[in-house]
């Protein structure tokens, strides 16, 4: 088991299969794991709380959905 939050919300993986992301509910920040070289664990903070995440169509981008709008 990877700790990533006690609340979190939704959960995306990149387009090959490397990498996984969710939202933490409870801080405004995004897990990253790395599927490869687990336990790879990394955050990245966001602006305000994250909802959903979606890797873009070449997988260059990682798309966030920030509800407040920040």
């Amino acid at each position: 088991m990877i700790p990533i939050s006690g609340n979190t919300q939704r959960i995306s993986i990149s387009n090959d299969d490397r990498m996984v992301f969710t939202a933490d509910q409870t801080k405004p920040q995004l897990a990253v794991i790395d599927n490869v070289r687990q336990p790879g664990e990394g955050v990245v903070p966001l602006p305000s709380l994250g909802y959903g995440t979606a890797a873009t169509r070449d997988g260059r981008w990682l798309l966030v959905a920030i509800p407040d709008g920040k």
